[in-house]
């Protein structure tokens, strides 16, 4: 008996043992031996990606995701390519007195790259190809060049993300040195980088901002700029791809989660897309700009005690920003709350920078004026239209409602001439015969019968040419 329990144990144990390696498997997927037998740049992205981080590159890594863009990318010639950098370099290092000290080291690569390579920042190159080819890099392909001399030369350096941005990390023993690439490599704190990039301590907390990247979460960055990429030819289904894929090898990739969403609006997958905000606000709960799209993303859903909460939440973020106090407002007017839209409207007039932002100047006073008009306070809304015509003489609905406004207090002579001046602007009307409505109002309410009734005939023609369209 006691060796049948014995024979049973060991069955068990077997078992369980071949059960924990085949769930390894699928975990930890580890190369084949044919895998391994060639060249790894020669791996689909997949494949890639399923190697162990031991096996991974960022030189190779960074070749492969710019090839799934320049199909036929010659990898060898750029592996040469980089090669030769890599030894002009080491000519360099070993011209320069040895120290413990790192940085006249990382000196020379930055010197290199900005000075002999030439460098330079165009936020539209993604891919590390670019910046070898046409030597144009954004943050990404400046990180990702210093990153390839650094591992060819054996140096500890690692990416570090921040808001819309990636930079390098020297980190050895203690020895924490943060490389601003795109600024001809200089050297912060990470205090200082906190403070330039705008970054919360509670992002730092959470993990989402100025920690080490590992090799294959820094090909996380790369892969999800590549989904902007793809974003921007209008490919949304390898734009999605690419998000997806970013989180999975980073799940703190606020802006893959972000741009994620973006897109999920875009194909109108609403609850999609508020999941996917829902979790970068997790990363990050002090980021307005997140707040503020979710709350666009409630407008179009006319939920709009939703985008209310989130407009007011991005506003104790950035309490100055009058685009989005101009947004609360609205959504204030859209739930007759028209006292506190009031406020906002006129508390985002107060700054005189909105001047210059054209439409928003022009929108705030228009919906005040149309809210001092629905209160009876037709003098105030007079005075925002004239404000308006100041700046923007040239828009005929802004004299068609100056002269409607004054129809409603009986100012009809002065009204015929805003309403005459908005006919005038007719190949900037769509909707002109409204103004020739009103205008016939007038007149027949000066007894001059002839000039109403031209009004109204013209007036019904082009209702009826625009309905007809």
């Amino acid at each position: 008996m006691r060796k049948v329990t014995i024979l049973i144990t060991v069955i068990v144990l077997s078992v369980l043992a071949l059960t924990i390696d085949y769930c390894n498997s699928i975990l930890y997927k580890q190369p084949s031996p044919a895998q391994l037998s060639r060249p790894l740049f020669h791996l689909s992205e997949e494949e890639y990606l399923e190697l162990p981080d031991d096996k991974i590159t960022v030189t190779e890594g960074s070749l492969i995701v710019a090839r799934e863009v320049f199909t036929d990318l010659d990898i060898p010639a750029y592996l040469k390519q980089i090669d030769s950098m890599v030894q002009t370099l080491r000519s360099k290092l070993a011209a320069i007195e040895k120290s413990d000290d790192p940085r006249p080291t990382l000196q020379v690569i930055n010197d290199f790259i900005i000075d002999e390579e030439k460098l330079v920042y165009d936020d539209n190159a993604y891919f590390i190809n670019e910046a070898l080819d046409i030597k144009k890099g954004s943050c990404v392909g400046f990180t990702a060049l210093y990153l390839i001399l650094s591992e060819k030369l054996q140096l500890p350096v690692c990416a570090v993300n921040a808001p819309s941005h990636v930079f390098a990390r020297y980190e050895s023993e203690g020895t924490r040195i943060n490389i601003e690439t795109t600024v001809r490599g200089k050297f912060y704190s990470n205090e200082e980088m906190r403070e330039r990039n705008d970054i919360s301590i509670e992002a730092i907390k959470r993990g989402t901002y100025l920690a080490s990247l590992s090799k294959k979460e820094f090909l996380s960055v790369l892969i999800g700029r590549r989904g902007s990429y793809f974003n921007l030819t209008g490919d949304t289904q390898r734009e999605l791809r690419d998000y997806s894929r970013a989180l999975s090898l980073l799940s703190t990739n606020i802006s893959a989660r972000y741009n994620k969403a973006q897109a999920f609006g875009k194909l109108k997958l609403y609850d999609k897309a508020l999941r996917e905000y829902s979790q970068a606000l997790k990363l990050d709960p002090n980021d307005a700009s997140i707040y503020i799209s979710r709350a666009y993303l409630h407008e179009k859903m006319e939920s709009y005690k939703k985008a209310l909460q989130d407009f007011s939440q991005a506003i104790k973020i950035e309490p100055n920003d009058v685009e989005t106090i101009w947004y609360r407002g609205f959504m204030y007017e859209k739930l007759e709350l028209y006292d506190q839209a009031l406020q906002d409207y006129s508390r985002a007039l107060k700054d005189r920078n909105l001047i210059f932002k054209k439409d928003f100047f022009k929108t705030t006073l228009t919906c005040r004026a149309g809210i001092y008009m629905e209160r009876g306070q037709i003098d105030k809304a007079l005075d925002d239209y004239n404000l308006i015509i100041e700046h923007y003489p040239g828009d005929p609905w802004i004299y068609y409602r100056k002269g409607s406004a004054l129809s409603d207090i009986h100012r009809y002579e002065e009204a015929i001439t805003y309403l005459s001046q908005a006919i005038n602007l007719e190949q900037e009307f769509d909707e002109v015969y409204l103004a020739y409505y009103a205008r016939a109002r007038c007149y027949r309410a000066l007894n001059k019968h002839d000039e109403s009734d031209a009004d109204y005939t013209k007036a019904e023609k082009l209702e009826f040419t625009y309905k007809h369209k």
